[in-house]
């Protein structure tokens, strides 16, 4: 029985949509690293946004145009 269990594993490795397959999954893998690294530089360029002077001067002017229901 594991001699039949060895030639199934070997027919899967050697099918032919394996290596399409892997050639997929390291294009994915490297758009998600590159979106990880975007969505960093975002959140980094909000943060700097958020500690500027001039969104922490304009904050009453924001609040009062939520009052006011215009976001």
């Amino acid at each position: 029985m594991v001699l039949g269990c060895e030639i199934g594993a070997e027919r899967i490795l050697e099918h032919p949509d394996i290596e399409r397959l892997k050639t997929e999954n390291k294009k994915l893998s490297e758009k998600r690293k590159k979106l990880e690294a975007d969505l960093k530089k975002s959140r980094a360029e909000v943060q700097k946004l958020r500690n500027s002077k001039s969104w922490k001067v304009t904050a009453p002017l924001r609040a009062v145009m939520r009052l006011f229901g215009k976001d």
